[in-house]
């Protein structure tokens, strides 16, 4: 499960890259939330998911606001423009 995943990522010692660019986060915002606080140790992360809704997207934006060792950030498949009518 996710939360499972998140937890794993958590609690793991020396895990500096996490790919998640092709990772299914149902659940919503809450879920993604719960991932991206997991991997605020991480230097990179890749994320995404082509069914992002407006709150995922805006739980990413305000994660990335936050101070995190993040050196390299990867918003995979996540349509977040104006245009795109799903967002």
């Amino acid at each position: 499960s996710v939360k499972a995943l998140a937890k794993a990522i958590k609690k793991h010692p020396v895990l500096c890259n996490v790919n998640l660019a092709h990772v299914f986060l149902a659940g919503g915002s809450a879920v993604v939330n719960k991932m991206l606080l997991s991997c605020k140790t991480c230097v990179s992360l890749q994320i995404g998911h082509k069914d992002f809704d407006k709150e995922s997207v805006a739980a990413i934006a305000k994660f990335l606001g936050k101070k995190n060792s993040l050196t390299s950030f990867s918003l995979v498949g996540a349509a977040v423009d104006n245009d795109n009518k799903t967002l």
